[in-house]
């Protein structure tokens, strides 16, 4: 038994060291906590999250994610985890936190593979902000990403998608936005950690990411090779990330492979 909780220690140190897009995260506005399906614990969670927690990285990192919530909250969002997991499902659970802020909070749950690792993504919200959120990108907008030939998606800071235009869909085949929405974008993009380091150092410092070539995972299995550009969206309070595929017709580089178009 001991050697056994040593070995979940071991693991839990190794992803919470190795964690791909972790500086991502941690400059995302967005509240995010992230767990290694596997052993259940918490291997990174941003300084957003641990404001609406009221809950420090020490008391986070390396324990169980649902200790952060109470019951009846915890129990619910932890049995949404396993059906997350079994069946590529969104789930919204309205928790609590086990913090000193005891905040009411609407936690997102979505799994997403990299390197064949689970991981189990809690985005957290207050009611005022979730609601804002889904309003971000309306109207007008819509409409005209609909007309997109390629496919475009807008996620929040922590890569959680907001919006799929109909190109998008068609390439997953996924059957509506509703089953995107929530989602993390890596569920369908095999990108590597080096891709992803790549990726978030990019967009923070130059607010635009050079593009990538990977391969698309589907509702059908892999897909086809795509190129990936991926762009800041101008918001006043939160970032938001728009990412255009275009899909390929030659395989010219590996799948994860990066092209160095600056």
């Amino acid at each position: 038994m001991k050697d056994n909780l040593h070995s979940i220690g071991d693991r839990t140190a190794a992803l919470a060291t190795e964690f791909p897009a972790d500086e991502l995260f941690a400059a995302a506005s967005t509240a995010v906590l992230v767990a290694d399906h596997t052993t259940g614990r918490v291997i990174a969670v941003n300084p957003a999250a641990q404001d609406l927690l009221g809950l420090p990285s020490a008391d986070l990192v390396g324990h169980p994610w649902h200790k952060a919530f109470i019951h009846p909250g915890a129990e619910e969002l932890n049995a949404a985890s396993q059906r997350a997991a079994a069946l590529g499902t969104v789930a919204r659970v309205s928790v609590c936190s086990s913090g000193l802020t005891g905040d009411a909070l609407v936690a997102t749950l979505s799994t997403f593979f990299v390197s064949q690792v689970c991981y189990l993504l809690l985005q957290l919200d207050t009611a005022h902000e979730t609601g804002r959120s889904r309003q971000a990108f309306s109207g007008d907008l819509f409409d005209e990403l609909d007309d997109l030939s390629l496919g475009f998606v807008i996620t929040d800071g922590a890569l959680c998608v907001q919006f799929g235009n109909r190109a998008f869909l068609e390439l997953t085949g996924d059957a509506s936005r509703e089953a995107i929405e929530g989602q993390n974008l890596l569920r369908w993009l095999d990108l590597t950690q080096d891709d992803l380091i790549h990726m978030s150092r990019q967009l923070q410092l130059r607010q635009a990411a050079t593009m990538m070539t990977t391969s698309l995972s589907t509702r059908y299995g892999r897909g086809p090779m795509v190129e990936v550009t991926a762009i800041a969206v101008p918001d006043a309070t939160s970032p938001y990330w728009g990412f255009v595929l275009r899909q390929m017709s030659r395989h010219p580089v590996a799948p994860g492979g990066l092209r160095k178009d600056s």
